[in-house]
């Protein structure tokens, strides 16, 4: 039996209707495992910035970070405000130098000072301890002439 125009019409209809379904489906599947990916990813960002351990609460300061910042003042001679400079200019944050020194000075009073501590125990407990003796001219002491040996 010949179809009509009409029904051609809605053979092809329903054909592109079944077709439109199936692409949405497949989609849905899509953006299912796209969702379970970002969840993947969220929760592995959220283990990760679990692992980084921060200098101190409530500051975002790591210790990676601050030993970079002592490394560069104390190692490689960089004054605060260059550093300052850097992190503007290098990676477009910027750490003022004032907060750099107070990262430093924590850092002293909280982690060296109690180590420094531990060592001079260490060294007091020695029967005897070798020290450097290197002369050096120092101009004004008290009680010695100028060309007198001194020690460091």
């Amino acid at each position: 039996m010949p179809h009509s125009a009409k029904d051609i019409q809605l053979i092809k209809l329903k054909d592109t209707i079944s077709k439109l379904n199936e692409l949405i489906m497949t989609q849905t599947k899509s953006m299912d495992s796209l969702q379970k990916t970002i969840e993947e990813l969220r929760q592995e960002l959220n283990n990760k910035q679990a692992e980084v351990d921060y200098l101190k609460a409530y500051s975002y300061v790591s210790l990676g970070l601050a030993a970079h910042v002592m490394y560069g003042k104390f190692i490689n001679a960089l004054p605060y405000y260059r550093q300052e400079k850097d992190f503007k200019n290098q990676f477009g944050v910027m750490i003022g130098r004032g907060t750099m020194v107070h990262w430093t000075i924590y850092c002293s009073e909280n982690y060296f000072l109690p180590m420094i501590g531990y060592f001079h125990r260490l060294l007091t407990e020695r029967k005897f301890v070798a020290a450097d003796e290197t002369p050096i001219q120092i101009l004004k002491e008290a009680g010695r002439r100028p060309q007198s040996k001194s020690y460091v």
